[in-house]
């Protein structure tokens, strides 16, 4: 695998916004996920439930991480069309601690993603 050093690497300067869209969607997704997630686990947490009643107020943080997934999606798309054109970041640097491909790939536009980019496998840990 190839690194380039920040000096190497091409700038990859975007309008806030996009970012602030992009990272939005990217949580918009996530939420959509664990809500389809919930709804495969529901019969089981009452099932659980029956058993131990407690276990149903510790479940009910599941529901809570996505309505808050949520809540930040919408607070960062709605964000966007508040930025100027003009503002811009270089997001090179950080998107280097991305380390699942495919989400540093969403998170990047077509144009700054690179050859090194592409090849470069994401950790993806099953338990």
């Amino acid at each position: 695998m190839k690194v380039a050093t920040v000096e190497q690497r091409e700038a990859a300067v975007e309008p806030i916004a996009e970012i602030l869209g992009r990272v939005g969607q990217e949580l918009d997704d996530l939420a959509g996920q664990l809500q389809r997630v919930q709804g495969l686990i529901s019969p089981l947490v009452l099932q659980a439930s029956s058993l131990e009643p407690g276990f149903l107020q510790e479940i009910q943080a599941v529901d809570h991480i996505e309505q808050k997934l949520t809540c930040l999606s919408r607070f960062l798309s709605a964000l966007g069309p508040f930025m100027h054109g003009h503002w811009v970041l270089d997001m090179s640097e950080a998107s280097e601690v991305v380390t699942l491909s495919e989400l540093a790939r969403r998170l990047r536009t077509a144009e700054h993603i690179t050859d090194e980019t592409e090849q470069v496998s994401g950790d993806f840990e099953l338990f």
